[in-house]
């Protein structure tokens, strides 16, 4: 018995592969368009020899194709994640005329595969590689339906679950919506696309267009159409959010016309809430990360007789728009990487809040850097060519930071990095382009400069651990515990201190200034220790990350007036 069912399995297939191959010719074979009056095809025998061939060979093809589908459900139902996929394309290789097993075969590969590939791997998955394997398997599975398309060029269904996979699966609404609306334009479309299209369009902030094109799609419906209410009714929506909008507009271009003083009256000042949103966006709390390091650099170089303002000033304003670029490319990236998400407890990033387009965001950090580089480029003619290469490094990390195909700070070289940059090279560097040279002064206080804005970065990472974790940002008190954390926070302030000290025994500054400026600056130091090891709310860390900003700017003034006074 098993050999005969082999043999028919054998004269099956035979008889399937027979009909894929002769495929091209059923039109060219098949019988003349005459019928007689009750339906039948009329024709000689010789005629319709040919017809009754190959309709025994699409027999054939379509009873394997269904074996091949029970031998991938098989499959599926065990979970073997390669086998359903060979099987699924095997089935419509074979006989790829019934839709529905490109509809269900394309699921299967977007959705279920996916998951089963994530519970192959033990433990917590991190959210970026989640993402990776899902877009991942939701491109096979449209370019599985692309193939579809090409033998069913006018079906509807393909451009719904195309746009069903590119909004699920890839989360990419642009492309999701236009998928629904050429499936929308597709004779014998199913209802609900023309709305979802308009619902696509609104998330993406496009009303205008979602409110043109359902009263489009309205004014084509028939009469009685059962659509026509639910149309209506979101038209109606769309039509009073867009009056809405508009009254506050008016409003405020009247209450900003009220506030003006002067005969020009007439001139209705632009909305300063985007400006408050960039302010934002740029971190004011971080910016003494980037003065505070200028400070020192400029007073080591006073205390040498090499002050040099214009210089000093230069290199301010180019920290301070590198530091706005760092913070604008972590807003940028960290939304890109699924780091920020709505279960993060800091203050809110413009691009993750969707008050800045990410293209915005990434826009204004390109320009940013390039302010900052034409800004450097006036420090060549001080410091030599050699200067391009200390700011190339220094954008390059930048991006580095958060982006690129190994950022830093998702690896737990952030502390490392900002270190560096914002503590050697920073006081390093102003010190140089005053005074020509890099002495042991200035590398000791880069050092106690970098420690101390390295405890700003270990506060913020101290506070987003969890969301961290879950993101597969792999920070230091992620790699190491919370415990770790707050002793290189007392360790940075131990450093910090320990320089002051460092310097008095070098005779930059006499004891009896020195001792009172470290008293006062060790008892802020103790403070900010035991407020990190008894922090157990956001709003207490997020007040210690602007305590710890303030600290940097205190010790750089403190050091900097101990310099004027051992002058």
């Amino acid at each position: 018995m098993a050999w005969k069912a082999e043999q028919s399995g054998w004269a099956l297939a035979i008889l399937a592969a027979a009909g894929i191959a002769t495929e091209p010719l059923r039109h060219s074979l098949a019988p003349p368009e005459e019928h007689s009056e009750i339906g039948f095809p009329t024709g000689t025998a010789d005629e319709m020899g040919p017809a009754l061939g190959m309709g025994l060979l699409g027999g054939a093809r379509a009873l394997l194709a269904d074996m091949l589908w029970l031998r991938a459900y098989t499959a599926w139902a065990a979970h073997d994640a390669e086998r359903t996929s060979v099987l699924i394309r095997a089935v419509t290789a074979v006989d790829g005329r019934p839709l529905h097993f490109w509809l269900n075969g394309a699921r299967i590969i977007a959705y279920d595969l996916t998951s089963w590939r994530l519970t192959e791997t033990r433990g917590d998955v991190p959210l970026e590689v989640r993402r990776r394997v899902a877009a991942g398997q939701a491109a096979a599975a449209i370019d599985y339906l692309q193939e579809c398309r090409r033998r069913h060029p006018g079906s509807a269904a393909v451009c719904v679950e195309i746009g069903n996979i590119e909004l699920y699966g890839r989360g990419d609404l642009e492309a999701a919506a236009a998928w629904y609306r050429r499936a929308a334009e597709t004779p014998g479309a199913p209802a609900c696309a023309a709305r979802i299209h308009a619902e696509l369009l609104r998330r993406l902030g496009r009303n205008r267009e979602a409110l043109l094109w359902l009263r489009k799609v309205h004014a084509s419906l028939p009469a009685g159409d059962p659509q026509e209410p639910l149309l209506q009714a979101r038209i109606r929506e769309l039509e009073r959010g867009r009056a809405s909008r508009r009254r506050v507009r008016v409003r405020r271009e009247r209450c900003a016309c009220a506030t003006r003083r002067g005969p020009q009256t007439s001139r209705v000042p632009q909305e300063d809430a985007r400006w408050r949103i960039w302010i934002a966006a740029a971190r004011p709390r971080t910016l003494p990360a980037a003065v505070a390091p200028v400070i020192v650099g400029s007073a080591l170089a006073w205390s040498r007789g090499a002050l040099r303002p214009v210089f000093a000033l230069v290199c301010l304003v180019f920290a301070l728009l590198m530091q706005i670029a760092a913070n604008f490319a972590n807003d940028y990236f960290d939304f890109v990487k699924g780091a920020d998400t709505g279960e993060r407890v800091g203050p809110k990033r413009a691009v993750a809040a969707g008050l800045v387009a990410p293209r915005t965001m990434l826009r204004a950090t390109v320009g940013t850097l390039l302010l900052a580089l034409a800004c450097g480029l006036t420090l060549v003619a001080a410091g030599g060519w050699w200067l391009l290469a200390v700011g190339a490094a220094c954008i390059v990390s930048c991006l580095a930071y958060t982006g690129g195909p190994y950022p830093l700070g998702y690896h737990g070289l952030g502390d490392l990095f900002v270190f560096i940059f914002f503590g050697l090279v920073a006081v390093g560097a102003t010190f140089y382009v005053q005074a020509g040279m890099v002495s042991a002064e200035a590398w000791l206080g880069g050092a106690a400069m970098g420690a101390l804005i390295v405890n700003i970065l270990v506060v913020n990472n101290y506070r987003d651990a969890e969301t961290d974790a879950k993101a597969g940002k792999r920070t230091l008190v992620v790699r190491f515990g919370k415990r770790f954390s707050r002793a290189q926070f007392a360790a940075a302030h131990a450093v910090a201190l320990g320089i002051l000290a460092v310097f008095c025994a070098r005779r930059l500054y006499p004891a009896a200034f020195a001792v009172p400026a470290g008293l006062l600056l060790g008892v802020v130091a103790l403070v900010q220790c035991r407020r990190l090891g008894r922090a157990t709310r956001p709003e207490e860390l997020i007040a210690l990350l602007g305590a710890c900003g303030r600290y940097v700017l205190l010790y750089a003034g403190a050091l900097a007036a101990l310099l004027a006074a051992g002058a």
